[in-house]
This record gives C-alpha cells, sequence and structure tokens, in this order.
C-alpha cells in the first residue's frame, strides 16, 4: 500500500505509519475524533486502525509468549508491557494477550504520552532486538504493509 502525507497539523509530511512509531496517542485520538476524514486518509486510517490493535508476535514468540499489559497497582495507569510464558499467572492488575494492541494505553488513559513511549520501546524490542532502534518512514511503512506481521 501507498500511503499518503498529512498535510495538516504537527505531523505534516509524515506518514500515519511513520506516526504510528512517533506519537500512536496522536493517531489514536486523530482517529477516535474522525480529524483524519479526507476520504483517501480515512481508508489508511482504518487499516492502520486495525492493524496497530492485532500485531502478531515474531516466529520466535509466537508458539511460546503472549503480551502482558500492566497497570499500576495504586492508579489503574498503564505501567508497562513485557513478554510471558503463554498461560502464565502476571497479577491481577493485568491483561494478557496473543497480539500486541497498541491501543491499550489509551483503554486505561486518553491521554499519556509516557506509556506510548514504553509500548513503542518494548515493540522495537522484540521486532528488531534493540528498544533505541530508529524506525523511519520506510521502515515504518514496510512493517505496516507486510500482513504477516498481523492476525487480522
Amino acid at each position: 500500500m501507498g500511503w499518503s502525507r498529512l498535510s495538516f497539523g504537527i505531523h505534516k509530511g509524515k506518514t500515519l505509519p511513520e506516526v504510528m512509531f512517533k506519537d500512536p496517542d496522536w493517531f489514536f485520538w486523530a482517529y477516535e475524533n474522525k480529524k483524519l476524514n479526507i476520504e483517501m486518509m480515512m481508508n489508511e486510517a482504518e487499516e492502520l486502525f486495525r492493524k496497530a490493535r492485532a500485531i502478531r508476535l515474531p516466529g520466535k514468540y509466537a508458539n511460546s509468549m503472549q503480551v502482558a499489559y500492566l497497570r499500576d497497582i495504586t492508579t489503574g495507569k498503564f505501567a508497562g508491557m513485557q513478554l510471558v510464558v503463554k498461560g502464565s499467572y502476571v497479577n491481577a492488575f493485568s491483561s494478557c494477550s496473543d497480539v500486541i494492541d497498541l491501543s491499550f494505553p489509551r483503554s486505561l488513559k486518553s491521554y499519556d504520552k509516557q506509556a506510548y513511549k514504553s509500548v513503542i520501546s518494548m515493540l522495537k524490542q522484540i521486532f528488531w532486538g534493540n528498544s533505541r532502534c530508529r524506525i523511519n518512514r520506510l521502515k515504518a511503512e514496510e512493517f505496516f504493509n507486510n500482513n504477516a506481521n498481523f492476525k487480522l
């Protein structure tokens, strides 16, 4: 898929996959508030929204691991994401899934940039082996264009 560049806002000139790796909180806000309602952009946003909530764990983790979304026991806020052995008990303040859902922090709090920094760092660690690797436009688009990365 060819991705259009945003023609407005703080991410003007970037494609939606780029935005997802740099500021997923903004993407989910814009999607939920219909800020991406230009027809072509909305189609891309819907595809990205669907994929960002169903990221398949890579092969080396797929059969034995699952994602645990952790919440702070006192505040209920997002406290991190980690891989755990399938079927293991983490704690009562966690949710487990066989896919990475980039929208999860937003389900706990509508604005949480720190939570998204943590999620994107973990995603980079899982897929590229380095939580600090740089994801440019091409790498972001390749990731979201590869349907093997998603459980749809």
